[in-house]
C-alpha cells in the first residue's frame, strides 16, 4: 500500500515536471531570443558606433543568435554599456 502511494506520488511529480517544462520552454526560448538579442544588439551597436565615430547598424539575426546562446553575458554587457555611456 505505502509503496503504491509512493510510486504514484513520484510518477505524478515526474508528469508535473514534464508538463512544466513543456509549458515554460517557449517562454524560456523567447526570453533568451529577445532579451539576449536586444542586449547584444545594443552593446554592439553602441561600442562599434563609438569606436568608428559614426552610426553603425548591426544585423538583427546575428545579434539575436548571439544573444540566444550568450544571454547572461549579453545582459551584463548591456548594463555595463548603459552605465559607461553616461545615461545614469
Amino acid at each position: 500500500m505505502i509503496k503504491n502511494i509512493k510510486h504514484r506520488f513520484q510518477k505524478g511529480l515526474a508528469d508535473a515536471e514534464s508538463l512544466a517544462v513543456l509549458l515554460f520552454l517557449p517562454f524560456i526560448i523567447a526570453y533568451r531570443w529577445f532579451l539576449g538579442g536586444f542586449c547584444a544588439e545594443y552593446s554592439m551597436e553602441y561600442w562599434l558606433s563609438h569606436s568608428q565615430g559614426s552610426s553603425v547598424d548591426v544585423s538583427y539575426w546575428a545579434t539575436h543568435w548571439l544573444g540566444f546562446f550568450f544571454t547572461e553575458p549579453s545582459i551584463l554587457a548591456s548594463l555595463v554599456t548603459w552605465i559607461a555611456s553616461g545615461v545614469i
